[in-house]
This record gives C-alpha cells, structure tokens and sequence, in this order.
C-alpha cells in the first residue's frame, strides 16, 4: 500500500516476470513490453538492429534446411563419398560446439558432413534463472547459412517440446520456462518474434539422416510397445514436419528410451538400417553400446563424444565404435 493506504498496483516489469512464472509453453515471450531499457535513440537502433539480424538468420536458415539437395522427406541422404561428423545432444554446451566446429574445419573440408541434435534447453543450469542455450542454436543456424550442403540439424524431444509447448523438468526445473526466461531477459520486447523466429527453424528441423552403406541416424529410437503402431512414413514427409498429422509418430520416436536388441532390430528392419546412431540418453563416458545395433552419442559434458566416419565406407559395428572420439582429447584426429 502506499501512504495514503491504497493498494499499489506491481510495476510493469514485475507484471511481465510474474507472467512468465505461470506459464511455461512459448507464450510468456507475448509479453509486450521490455524488461532492460536503452535509453538512446543509437542504443534503440542498435538492439532493433540486432533483433533484425536474429529473425532474418533463423528465417534463412529454416529455408536453408527445407531447401538442402540432400533433404529428401524429414531424411537428409548423405553423399556416397567425402566424410561426416556425428555429434550427441548438444544441449547448449557452446565450447564443445566450438570445438566441434574448430575440428569439422568444414571450410577447408567441403565434402565433409556435419550432423548434429539437440541443441536447445542447457540442462547442467549454468546459470539459476534462465537458459541461454538459444545463443548456441544461432550460431548452428549461422553454420548452416555458411555452410548449407554440410551442415544438417535434427529435431531432439527438446525442440519438439518448444513447439508442442510439452513440459520437460529436470532437477525440479522447468526448462521451457528457463528457456523463456533466457530469450525475454537477452532480447525484452522483441523477445516473441525471436521466440517465433526459432519456432520456424524447429519446424524445419530434420527427423534423421541415413548413409548410403546403412547407417541410420536420429535423435532416438521409439519404444518396443510402440513399433507395432509406428509408421515409417514419418520420414517422407515433405516440408515442416510438424503440420502433416503425424504428431504421435514423431513424439514416440524422440522420446524412445527402449534400447533392447529386439527393439533395436525391428527399428532398424523398418528403416533398411544395420547400426542406428542416436542420442537422448545420458552418457557418464560420453556414448554407450546397449546392443549390436545402437550407438548412443552424448555431446555436452567434459567426456562428451562425437562419431567421425567415411561415407564410402561400410562399417561393421564394432569397428564403427572405435570411431567415436572425444571432443576435448587435445590430439584428437579425423583419420
């Protein structure tokens, strides 16, 4: 109350904060006004300016995936020559995506293939308050502009859930609220176009990548109690993904944590596959084995992995194993 005993009502910003504390899907960042002030004419022009540039990569970079000679369906098909990196989830861990763009060196290497997931909602909450794994899913989306025939960006449950607006919590946090929070405390006002801006590049999204020597790759496998019901079409569907009624398909695939050799198998017969190459799950090594079929790739911690191959080539499935390197080991090498 203030003096005169009347109720005060809560400031503008406090308004806009309580709001995003009750919603968690991307509605919060319709919130229209901002929460950080420039107060110079040149300082509004330069964070206008900066939205701009944001908007217009992540647009660019939406086409660019629907675009690519490669993309056929939600599949990208690899060359049949040339060489590809693999990575796990990324989840926001922006050294490690340097480092794995530092060694993909994909300007010196232009029949070299980048394939990575994942990249949203930073689970390790480097900071208490608010995830900015968004800044690392920019500068994929800038790879791809720089890089549009090597680069290839597959959807995560992560992604799908910043679209479906589905809860993920983690360690008593809720990472799409934490993600919102990000987005509205680094870009105020503009923060719901940004937000629509990367909902765009989600929807553009790939649901996997396959080899021409039977290597198949996604973010996970769907669970044995689903594979009867699961329909592989999924993977010829033209344009963004999202908008073709096959919803279920997609969230029993990302969310599969079934890594049984039965489940295994008929996954990979239904997709014409020998080894299947994903990630989703935690890897205190940084990748694991589950059976003769799978191999897991975590991408984000110190120990984190990534798969180097040649597309020419025809693995067996313990030698592919002997392929994954560290992203951290100083002397790492693409023999």
């Amino acid at each position: 109350m203030d003096s005169d005993g009347e109720t005060r009502r809560p400031s503008r910003r406090l308004r806009i904060l309580r709001k995003l504390q009750r919603e968690a899907a991307p509605e919060p960042l319709e919130a229209p006004e901002p929460i950080t002030r420039l107060d110079s004419h040149s300082g509004r022009l330069r964070k206008s300016s900066l939205l701009a540039k944001v908007k217009a990569v992540m647009k660019k970079a939406a086409r660019l995936n629907l675009e690519s000679q490669l993309r056929s369906g939600a599949i990208a098909l690899l060359p049949p020559d040339g060489d590809a990196i693999f990575t796990g989830d990324i989840h926001g861990a922006k050294d490690n995506m340097s480092r794995i763009i530092d060694i993909a060196d994909l300007g010196n290497n232009p029949k070299r293939q980048l394939v990575v997931q994942e990249i949203t909602h930073n689970i390790q909450f480097g900071l208490v308050d608010r995830d900015i794994s968004f800044r690392v899913l920019e500068r994929i989306a800038q790879l791809k502009i720089d890089f549009p025939e090597q680069v290839h960006i597959v959807m995560g449950n992560h992604e799908l859930s910043e679209l479906t607006g589905k809860k993920i919590m983690k360690d008593n946090n809720m990472l799409n609220k934490m993600f919102a929070q990000g987005i509205i405390s680094s870009y105020g006002e503009g923060a719901r176009e940004v937000k629509q801006s990367y909902n765009v590049f989600f929807q553009s999204m790939l649901l996997g990548a396959r080899t021409r020597t039977g290597i198949f790759f996604c973010h996970s496998t769907p669970d044995s109690k689903h594979l009867k019901g699961f329909d592989p079409r999924v993977f010829e569907i033209e344009g963004e993904v999202l908008r073709k009624g096959m919803k279920a398909h997609i969230e029993r695939m990302v969310w599969g944590r079934d890594f049984s050799q039965e489940a295994a198998d008929e996954f990979a017969r239904m997709v014409g596959a020998e080894i299947l190459v994903v990630g989703h799950e935690a890897c205190v090594k940084g990748f694991m084995v589950p059976n003769t079929r799978h191999i897991i790739l975590d991408s984000k911690d110190e120990t984190g992995c990534f798969l180097h191959l040649r597309l020419d080539q025809r693995y067996a499935h313990a030698d592919l194993v002997k392929r994954i390197r560290r992203i951290n080991d100083p002397q790492v090498s693409l023999d």
